[in-house]
C-alpha cells in the first residue's frame, strides 16, 4: 500500500472516530438524563458524564473515555502525522469500548 493510501485510511477511521464518539458521549447523556433526569445530567461536565455512565454500568474503563475525549480534542484542534498515529492507535481500544456502550444500551431498553 502506498503512503498516501494508508495516509487516507488512517483519516478515514479518524474521521470516524470522531464522529462515532460524539454519538457516544450524547447517546450516554440522553440515556441518563432519561433514567435521572435531564437536569442532572445538563450542564455536567464530560468527565462526570462518563463517571454516572460507569456508576449505572453503561461503561466500565472510565480511563479509556478519559483518553477517547483527549484524543477527540486533539483531533479538533490539530492534524499532523504524529497526532494522526497517536489517535489512529486509540481507536483499536475504542471500537471495543463504544461497542460495550451499545451492548449495555440495547439491553437496558429493553
Amino acid at each position: 500500500m502506498s503512503p498516501a493510501a494508508k495516509d487516507t485510511i488512517i483519516a478515514g477511521v479518524i474521521q470516524n472516530f470522531e464522529f462515532t464518539y460524539e454519538l457516544c458521549w450524547k447517546f450516554l447523556k440522553r440515556f441518563l438524563g432519561g433514567e435521572l433526569g435531564s437536569n442532572y445530567v445538563d450542564g455536567v461536565s464530560r468527565k462526570e458524564l462518563f463517571r454516572l455512565g460507569v456508576e449505572h454500568h453503561l461503561i466500565s474503563r472510565i480511563d479509556n473515555w478519559f483518553k477517547y475525549h483527549d484524543s477527540r480534542n486533539e483531533t479538533s484542534h490539530t492534524y499532523n502525522k504524529t497526532t494522526a498515529q497517536e489517535v489512529f492507535a486509540v481507536t483499536q481500544k475504542f471500537t471495543k469500548d463504544a461497542e460495550e456502550l451499545l451492548v449495555n444500551l440495547e439491553k437496558r431498553n429493553h
